[in-house]
């Protein structure tokens, strides 16, 4: 019956508005008859106190006649009259026919109250008469001691006869009352649960897919601020949902350029994305889109794949295997989970690689070589004939001989750096770089890499300006790892920069972000080369360099660390105007 707001509100206001007027009226009716009696008993004991006289007078006159006068004062007072003596005995009343005998008398108690010169005044039944009386007793004196008493009976019917109509005008009131409280409360109840229900229609859309309904409600009160509330959370999700499918197709335009095969399932092994190059290995007669949210044993019928994802939703590890298809093709499938905030496994995806792509990978390979062989040669020769000549005594001269070994040490030297840095570099490739996050304040990690290279900055008669806001905050990062992508800045610049020039170390916040800049006043890059300075063993224009510029792997290493960390670096150069690179770091 009370499903809706509206009679739930409607009928709890009548309810209690009932409640209300029930307890009022009750508490009226008894309110007025006491007030009604307890004035009638004050005016009886003034009306008695005046009759007195007369009831003296009838007391001590011995055969005078006052029947006539009760009678009278009976009907214009409309009360009974009783004389009562010492003994009790009602001696005249204003009517004699009224069930009184000559033996009539009071009750005992009564006579006893008077006897003490004491008022009597209560409600009460007799046998005397046929309904209930407003009785009052009042002492007779004369000379200073009780002769007897006067009592005056008014009937109780003429008082709840004004009762009974005051109760009917107040039931008429109550009528009225609930009547229009009932309008009241139910426009109340409309005004209430129509921008409910406004909400709840705007929900519904919501569910359905509109974000673009908002509710009218213009009211200042907490069903407005509930109003504009869901309108905020509207626009919020509207414009989350907005960013999510602009990931969402960003994600699936990124896998669908990727030339290997990718697959990802959910918990219960429905596909959720796929990329053409995996489509094609198993059904090339089907899309992509075709694959949505189908189970993947439906479609691919090798029973090895379905195996290999089930394993790994599982264990929730790697798993990964050598598959051969038909028509001599061979692929090599690993497959990952998909880890949710509670490293549990939510999903896993796949990556299918077709290993008639190894042909490129092994050009990759052998052109890595190649470079790597040719970045050898040259400080191995080196070494090789000084130390040949120091074996011939072919140097005899001490100088000579103090500046070959002074060469072949520089060369181990070089040879040394170059294979940490490919070691590094390696590492990183490989993806065995995990950064190990922790909270520190940049300014010192900047301070320990310029203390390493002041020498070389003095030697190289440069000056380093650090511009550096006073109120940095924490940066979140790997410090060995960040140290390195610095020190690699820092080495690049004072590579490049000429005696005299200027090395500038920057750091701005912006946002979530610190970003940390390297700038020097070196001969620049010019835009033919720019786009190759990533590259590995990549050293800049000849001629440009005023020393050893390394061996070409700096750059391409601190790029990947600030990848790994999931940030961004950048260079900005004009030929003959200098370099800056620039690289962000999380805020805490």
């Amino acid at each position: 019956m009370l499903k809706s707001i509206n009679s739930k509100i409607f009928f709890s206001y009548i309810t209690l508005i009932l409640l209300v007027l029930l307890a009022v009226g009750v508490f009226f009716t008894f309110l007025i008859e006491d007030y009604f009696i307890a004035t009638h008993s004050r005016e009886q004991e003034k009306t008695g106190q005046e009759l007195t006289g007369l009831a003296r007078s009838i007391l001590t006159a011995g055969g005078e006649d006052h029947s006539q006068i009760l009678f009278l004062l009976d009907r214009t007072l409309e009360a009974r009259i009783w004389i009562v003596n010492q003994q009790g005995m009602i001696i005249k009343s204003s009517r004699p026919e009224a069930h009184l005998g000559s033996e009539s008398r009071i009750a005992p108690g009564d006579l006893e109250t008077i006897i003490q010169g004491k008022v009597i005044s209560r409600q009460a039944s007799t046998s005397y008469f046929d309904t209930a009386m407003l009785s009052t007793g009042i002492p007779v004196e004369k000379g200073g001691r009780i002769i007897g008493g006067l009592f005056l009976h008014y009937p109780i019917t003429g008082i709840q006869n004004t009762l009974q109509q005051i109760q009917k005008n107040l039931i008429y009131a109550a009528i009225i009352a609930v009547l229009a409280a009932g309008m009241i409360s139910l426009g109340l109840a409309r005004n209430l649960s129509r921008p409910i229900m406004d909400i709840n229609q705007s929900a519904l859309a919501m569910a359905a897919g509109d974000f673009s309904r908002r509710v009218q409600i213009a009211r200042a009160d907490e069903l407005g601020k509930l109003g504009h509330s869901f309108n905020f959370l509207a626009t919020r999700l509207d414009q989350t949902l907005g960013q999510l499918a602009g990931e969402r197709d960003k994600l699936a335009h990124t896998v669908s350029s990727i030339e290997e095969g990718v697959i990802a399932i959910n918990q219960e092994g429905q596909i959720i994305l796929s990329n053409s190059p995996a489509i094609n290995l198993f059904r090339p007669d089907m899309a992509p889109e075709d694959f949505h949210l189908k189970e993947l044993s439906t479609l691919i019928t090798m029973p090895e794949i379905p195996d290999l994802f089930q394993k790994t939703l599982n264990t929730g590890e790697k798993q990964s295997q050598l598959l051969e298809l038909e028509g001599h093709l061979s692929i090599f499938i690993q497959v990952f989970p998909i880890k949710n905030k509670n490293h549990s496994s939510s999903g896993a995806v796949a990556l299918l690689h077709n290993l008639k792509n190894l042909d490129g990978l092994e050009e990759i390979q052998r052109n890595f070589l190649a470079e790597v062989s040719h970045e050898l040669k040259t400080p191995l020769t080196t070494i090789r004939s000084y130390s040949q000549a120091l074996l011939d005594g072919t140097a005899s001269q001490p100088e000579i001989r103090e500046r070959f070994l002074q060469t072949i040490c520089e060369e181990t030297d070089s040879l040394t750096g170059l294979i940490k840095e490919l070691l590094d570099y390696s590492r990183i490739k490989s993806g065995n770089i995990d950064p190990r996050l922790k909270d520190f304040p940049p300014e010192d990690l900047l301070a320990e890499v310029i203390n390493t290279r002041a020498e070389a900055i003095k030697d190289g008669e440069l000056t380093l300006v650090q511009d550096l806001p006073p109120d940095l905050p924490l940066i979140r990062a790997d410090p060995a790892l960040i140290q390195l992508v610095i020190a690699n800045l820092l080495d690049n610049a004072l590579t490049f920069t000429p005696p005299g020039g200027t090395i500038t170390i920057r750091a701005r916040v912006e946002k979530e972000k610190v970003w940390i800049s390297v700038a020097d006043t070196g001969p620049g890059i010019n835009d033919e080369d720019l786009p190759f300075i990533w590259k590995r063993f990549y050293r800049g224009q000849k001629g440009l360099q005023k020393k050893d510029p390394g061996w070409g792997l700096g750059l391409a290493i601190s790029r990947d660390i600030v990848r790994a960390h999931g940030e961004e670096i950048m260079v900005s150069s004009r030929e003959g105007q200098g370099t800056t690179f620039s690289f962000s770091l999380p805020r805490t």
